[in-house]
């Protein structure tokens, strides 16, 4: 009786635990279609970290990293004109087209990936971001 009883409570555990895990699941679509990304984004001080090259090379950007000053440059034009965007690991500013502007939150490196402040870069490229909580996701779309 007491095995089946463990055994139970062991089965309600885990059961909940994976159903816990898959809710805080953050999914990032592009203008309604699902990214495929190597590395989960996350919340980190009420804002969406994601993987800097995945999501953002996915919305048409070019994407750069520095090595020795640890700096992450975005860049994404029209033809006529581009933006820019250069921020450094653990630094709570980023630089726009030469302007210093503050960050809710800073870049950082996680298992190995840059990671950026979703809402920040895709604001300052000029693209919508929408939260749906219901789904737990992220849609970003062209303007």
């Amino acid at each position: 009786m007491l095995k089946k009883l463990i055994s139970a409570v062991l089965c309600t555990v885990i059961t909940l635990s994976a159903s816990v895990a898959f809710a805080n699941d953050i999914t990032i679509t592009h203008n309604g279609t699902p990214l495929q990304l190597d590395t989960k984004a996350y919340y980190k001080d009420n804002r969406t970290m994601v993987p800097l090259r995945g999501v953002f090379e996915a919305v048409g950007a070019t994407v750069g990293w520095d090595n020795e000053t640890k700096t992450a440059m975005i860049v994404k034009g029209d033809g006529t004109k581009a933006d820019f965007i250069f921020l450094q690991i653990g630094q709570s500013t980023a630089f726009v087209n030469s302007t210093k502007k503050q960050l809710d939150v800073p870049a950082e490196i996680s298992n190995g990936r840059t990671m950026v402040p979703l809402r920040f870069v895709i604001d300052e490229l000029g693209a919508k971001v929408e939260w749906i909580k219901e789904t737990n996701t992220v849609a970003i779309t062209d303007k």
